[in-house]
């Protein structure tokens, strides 16, 4: 079950052997005090637990820097559209990846234009540099209700757009 769940997750083998290693070492601990609820279930229980475990895993293995589409650096620009030039030719998992790459980048960009400086920077603080709803609001001096509504609408426009541009390139021939 543990492993099926890592596929959600997109993890690598490595990383769900080292997720359920942490689980399994986790449960032993914690079966000694466990006392089973029959109202809540052992499964929901243990789902929560390896969400919880998964998501600590993915924030201490991200190693690459994060940008603001505004501070990407043009290198990184350029390389990519030049990567995909060549590798347009004979498609594979890079050249894959690189497109993904420059796609979520414009889908940055054009939802970033559609919506106001604070709220961009509000959803960025709490999406890409994992900072609570209520630091981000005391920080831009706005309402806790007023940062996460902002957050809620950029997260629907950025997952709309970057569906609307994957379906349009999926659609385009090769």
């Amino acid at each position: 079950m543990l492993r099926r769940w890592c596929v959600r997750y997109a993890l690598g083998d490595d990383a769900s052997d080292e997720l359920c290693q942490r689980i399994w070492c986790e449960l032993m601990a914690r079966m000694r005090k466990f006392r089973y609820d029959p109202t809540g279930g052992f499964r929901k229980w243990l789902w929560r637990l390896f969400r919880s475990r998964a998501i600590d895993l993915l924030r201490q293995r991200r190693h690459s820097p994060v940008y603001l589409f505004e501070e990407l650096p043009d290198e990184l620009v350029l390389g990519l559209h030049g990567r995909m030039a060549e590798d347009d030719v004979e498609p594979d998992h890079a050249a894959d990846s690189t497109a993904l790459a420059l796609l979520a980048v414009e889908v940055q960009a054009a939802v970033c234009r559609r919506v106001e400086a604070d709220t961009w920077r509000s959803y960025w603080m709490i999406a890409i540099e994992d900072r609570p709803i209520r630091e981000a609001a005391d920080e831009l001096g706005k309402t806790y209700t007023a940062i996460y509504t902002g957050y809620r609408r950029v997260d629907r426009m950025l997952r709309s757009e970057g569906q609307r541009r994957l379906s349009s390139m999926q659609a385009q021939p090769r």
